[in-house]
């Protein structure tokens, strides 16, 4: 067994998350997938596949981990989107271990774009769309307000212009999922006030620790409690401004 997948298995125990031969064959077929195309151009910033094992795919279902030692649920349902997914983190991953779920993948880049088509195929993955385009544009285009149950976004903004970027895709009654470090937590406390102007409320702060490189991480989790006006989402270039 090589190295990523025993680091990998062994992770997902210490986390009590169950995987099949299945999905096991299918992260197999991911991970080759993620270091040739990391070999054409930047997909990922972790290089080897120990490193994409632990940071991103044992890192993206971190709440599968939540849901199911808060709710009992052990997969995701209804309709769920992924903003600024990169090479596919979190979104097929968590998508690998809710196979009934759908999931809408959001990226900017063409080439990440491009990789992620051939991915889904390659692995495949059913009820996955992608869309090419900022997150902030394209809810003005697309029929995307306020859709999805689940919101997942991975370090693409910083505190607190990620909870404009990503409050206005969530249901009511829906959460969203942002990965944060544990120097932000203080960040996060102060901003109550601003994810209640978006209708939004701190559910929980859920630190963890990633094995075998020791990252201490925070699963930052947010509930829909009322609509988000509708002046949100602002021009990037604003959003960006508020996470400087």
């Amino acid at each position: 067994m090589e190295l990523w997948l025993n680091w990998f298995l062994d992770g997902l125990n210490n986390l009590n998350v169950d995987i099949d031969n299945e999905k096991i064959e299918k992260f197999k077929k991911y991970i080759d997938l993620i270091t040739f195309y990391n070999q054409k151009f930047n997909l990922t910033g972790e290089k080897t596949k120990e490193e994409i094992a632990i940071k991103q795919f044992l890192d993206s279902l971190i709440p599968i981990l939540y849901l199911k030692k808060y709710f009992d649920k052990s997969t995701l349902t209804d309709k769920n989107i992924d903003i600024g997914t990169g090479a596919g983190i979190p979104g097929i991953p968590l998508k690998i271990f809710s196979k009934t779920s759908e999931f809408l993948l959001v990226d900017s880049n063409k080439k990440r774009v491009n990789f992620l088509s051939n991915a889904i195929e390659e692995l495949c993955l059913e009820k996955v769309d992608i869309l090419l385009g900022r997150g902030e544009e394209l809810i003005k285009k697309v029929d995307l307000r306020e859709k999805f149950l689940n919101v997942f976004s991975r370090w693409v903004l910083k505190i607190p212009g990620i909870f404009e970027l990503t409050s206005p895709f969530v249901k009511v009654n829906g959460r969203i999922f942002l990965w944060k470090g544990i120097d932000e937590i203080e960040l996060i406390e102060k901003s109550t006030s601003f994810l209640n102007e978006l209708g939004l409320i701190i559910e929980n702060i859920f630190k963890y620790e990633l094995p075998f490189f020791k990252s201490e991480r925070v699963l930052l989790v947010l509930k829909k409690i009322k609509t988000t006006p509708l002046k949100y989402p602002r021009s990037f270039k604003k959003i960006k401004t508020l996470s400087c």
